[in-house]
């Protein structure tokens, strides 16, 4: 099974493409923001460097920029 995240800051836009992939017989689901939190939180832990421990503030600028 194949998966697309799209991000849109138009709520328009959104219904009519959640409609669109009602009427095609396609699963789709809007992300909560908790949700596109925990998102942002595991692409973060994939992708540190664990090699060094990194300032608390650091990771925190971080998750929110992955967050947006």
């Amino acid at each position: 099974m194949d998966a697309i995240l799209v991000s849109s800051n138009n709520k328009g836009d959104t219904n009519l493409l959640l409609k669109l992939l009602k009427k095609m017989g396609l699963k789709s689901k809007l992300l909560s923001e908790t949700e596109k939190e925990d998102y942002g939180l595991l692409a973060a832990m994939l992708e540190a460097d664990r090699s060094e421990i990194e300032d608390e503030s650091i990771i925190i600028n971080k998750l929110n920029e992955k967050c947006k």
